[in-house]
């Protein structure tokens, strides 16, 4: 899996995914953990289908000791949360794995305020 190999060479790496129980989502999410032994998964039903606001109080309300998170879920809500995230909207098929840094130093300080760097758009394997 394409993603899951980007996955684990991101520094810092995820400590924490949150993803939707969906089973494409829910099943995606546990092949990336066998990735990333460290990260801590949660299955939310809130996030299937979520709209961005939920997505952003998810993120605001990680610990601080949670240095980078993975998302796994469900468009519009996530390429929506991207592009006010980002302040662009690349377009997020599915299956896409969107790498950004965020310029906030906690993560209740998280704004969709377009200051967000995309680092990477990974599209799917074919």
């Amino acid at each position: 899996m394409n993603a899951a190999r980007h996955v684990a060479r991101i520094i810092p790496p995820p400590t924490m995914i949150l993803s939707s129980p969906a089973l494409r989502a829910g099943d995606t999410a546990r092949a990336i953990q066998k990735a990333l032994p460290q990260a801590d998964l949660c299955l939310n039903p809130d996030l299937y289908g979520a709209d961005p606001a939920t997505w952003l109080r998810e993120l605001q309300a990680l610990p601080r000791d949670v240095e980078s998170a993975l998302l796994v879920g469900h468009n519009p809500g996530l390429e929506l949360l991207l592009a006010g995230l980002t302040g662009a909207t690349p377009g997020l098929s599915p299956a896409t794995l969107a790498h950004l840094e965020l310029a906030v130093d906690e993560w209740r300080d998280l704004r969709t305020d377009g200051t967000a760097r995309q680092v990477k758009l990974i599209p799917p394997e074919p």
